[in-house]
């Protein structure tokens, strides 16, 4: 009985990632929503892996992320995502289905010419207010990987800044 109770707060507390995160899967499932939609705008040929991937986080510098962009604004430059970034342990991070019920969450449209996107676990800050959400993307045999950063406004994500940090051949 212990058990079964347990398992039903997991449940209603939401998924555990990143560095001793906790957050919603509604926030979560809301967040990969929105970046398809705008992948989606775009290409419509988009599919998307159904299982989260930490491979993704691959290339990614945590700790200075800049990269060859050496623009003063972006939104990774700024002290509060430095400290955001610099304190993710993805060694926390647990890969898991994105589906709901046995439900995926996306359909995969049906065409030869389609590209596959991979999502990484999102990483929330514990505050709630600013999220990492790192997409792998392929086309044949090459690809890339992408990091997209949000924030919470008014109870919505939005994507702040988008950074293309590694090309995959």
């Amino acid at each position: 009985m212990k058990s079964i109770t347990f398992l039903i707060i997991l449940i209603l507390v939401g998924v555990k990632s990143g560095f001793s995160q906790n957050y919603s899967t509604n926030d979560t499932l809301k967040i990969y929503k929105m970046i398809v939609k705008h992948l989606r705008k775009s290409h419509s040929n988009y599919r998307i892996y159904p299982q989260t991937k930490k491979t993704a986080y691959n290339n990614f510098n945590f700790k200075d992320p800049t990269g060859v962009d050496t623009s003063s604004t972006k939104i990774w430059k700024k002290k509060e995502w430095k400290s955001f970034l610099n304190n993710i342990d993805t060694a926390k991070a647990k890969n898991y289905l994105l589906e709901s019920n046995g439900k995926l969450w996306f359909k995969n449209l049906k065409s030869n010419k389609t590209e596959l996107v991979v999502f990484a676990p999102i990483l929330i800050a514990n505050k709630n207010d600013k999220a990492l959400s790192i997409i792998q993307i392929f086309n044949g045999d090459s690809g890339s990987r992408v990091a997209l950063y949000l924030e919470k406004e008014n109870n919505s994500w939005k994507i702040k800044d988008i950074q293309t940090f590694a090309y995959l051949d």
